[in-house]
């Protein structure tokens, strides 16, 4: 039987290289509001057992070559000791290789000449120094307004930086530091509760975008194409306020993310192929995609709200190209889904390229079952088999569907329940068509 002891040595790495990342975050966790007594760190830990192992961790490059500084308001002097020693032997252990450094602080508002501000401009000032290392940069401060640009110079050599986050505390409406106007290889960035973005990176691919302020997003907006290799722009964890003046505009963005459909009344997107929207109140809000000219092959609607009298089947051609669909909807009648969204949506020639459907109806409680009765007989509920009966009359319409999936609210009385031929019959589909999949959750409220 192999041991552990009888691993090669960089299959060892490997597991040492994942021992030491799950210690971060189980040790982000622990500090988020208490400041244990220091501890070793994982390396020291790993080194301690063999000779063998501390040969492979104190001479690989690679285990050493994330570094973080977590910190709170209970963070004492010696424990500021122990930072700054580990983070001088990371870097000096990981040589010349590209780093991944994480600065978080959590807790209570810190006063700007508090001792331990000077303690992480000690921390800062030692990091600077490798500023040409770093590969991932992320400062994170909860509930702490702590800027960056406080604690790094006004311009630092960063030739292969690759990803920034930036999450600032929701009262700080700082911009990006000085530090980071240069970012030549910059594809990744984040930017929580900052109001301006004013970088010199044409790789850039990707940006978060989170504001406390959400017109700042429309500020930024408007630097979008100084970026001309955006793909990606993600909105999120923001209120559902529209933004004044807010123009989503980028001829070569494929992926979006916003909180609400009507942030996209003024966007034009003619690259847009995947998007995910938490809520739409009404379909006209997608018009865009007809201005726009683009071809959607992904949506995602965590939030839908079912027109009343109102059918999907205008909509239909703006979704011609779709090929994954992901809807979470709120009904009101169940009749307005079935007649409004399920029945159109039938039709062959609606969404005639589909491939994966995942649906969430709530609140209403659908009866998959009945509850087992003495009689031979079991007679479904009108309403629920009409549900069933369309989403099956849908799976056999669209030739290219290989997955449908979806969840159901429904009572905690069905613990014990025959399914219902309805069901029954939805899930012969699989039978039926081959390379057809059905996958249904039930969450009991």
């Amino acid at each position: 039987m192999v041991t552990v002891l009888d691993l090669p040595d960089d299959v060892l790495q490997l597991i040492f290289h994942d021992a030491c990342a799950a210690y971060v975050e189980i040790w982000y966790d622990f500090l988020r509001w208490r400041d244990p007594r220091p501890q070793r760190p994982p390396h020291h830990v790993l080194s301690s057992v063999c000779s063998r192992w501390h040969h492979i961790v104190q001479t690989r490059a690679s285990l050493w070559t994330s570094i973080y500084v977590f910190f709170n308001t209970q963070t004492i002097e010696s424990r500021w000791a122990f930072i700054k020693n580990s983070v001088s032997e990371a870097l000096a252990k990981s040589r010349d290789a590209p780093i991944t450094l994480r600065v978080w602080g959590t807790g209570y508002e810190v006063h700007p000449e508090r001792a331990e501000n000077n303690s992480l401009r000690g921390i800062m000032t030692l990091l600077a120094e490798h500023s040409s290392r770093w590969k991932y940069f992320r400062w994170d401060m909860q509930g702490i307004n702590l800027s960056p640009d406080a604690f790094l110079p006004t311009s630092l050599p960063l030739p292969i930086l690759e990803e920034l986050h930036l999450a600032c505390s929701a009262d700080s409406d700082t911009d990006v530091p000085d530090a980071f106007k240069h970012v030549p290889r910059l594809m990744r960035l984040t930017a929580i509760n900052v109001a301006k973005i004013d970088l010199s990176c044409s790789q850039l691919k990707t940006i978060t975008l989170s504001c406390k302020n959400v017109d700042n997003i429309s500020s930024i907006s408007r630097q979008l194409h100084n970026y001309p290799l955006l793909e990606s722009i993600q909105c999120l964890w923001v209120t559902s306020t529209h933004p004044t003046d807010l123009v989503l505009s980028h001829p070569n963005v494929r992926d979006l993310s916003v909180p609400s459909s009507d942030w996209l009344d003024q966007a034009y997107l003619p690259s847009l192929q995947t998007l995910n929207c938490q809520r739409i109140p009404q379909l006209q809000d997608l018009a865009f995609l007809e201005r726009s000219k683009c071809a959607l092959v992904s949506l995602v609607i965590e939030n839908l709200t079912v027109p009343r009298k109102k059918s999907f089947l205008p909509f239909a051609p703006l979704f011609r190209a779709l090929r994954h669909l992901t809807m979470r909807c709120h009904i009101h009648d169940i009749e307005d889904f079935i007649e409004n969204i399920l029945v159109p949506v039938a039709d062959m020639d609606v969404l005639p390229v589909l491939e994966t459907v995942t649906v969430t109806v709530y609140p209403t409680v659908i009866r998959l079952g009945t509850v087992r009765q003495d009689a031979p007989s079991i007679s479904d509920e009108p309403w629920t088999s009409k549900v069933l009966m369309a989403y099956r009359e849908f799976v056999l319409s669209h030739h290219h569907l290989s997955l449908l999936r979806l969840t159901f609210h429904a009572a905690k009385d069905q613990a014990g329940v025959e399914e219902t031929k309805a069901f029954r019959d939805l899930k012969d589909c699989e039978r039926l068509r081959r390379g057809f999949k059905l996958e249904t959750k039930i969450l009991l409220i």
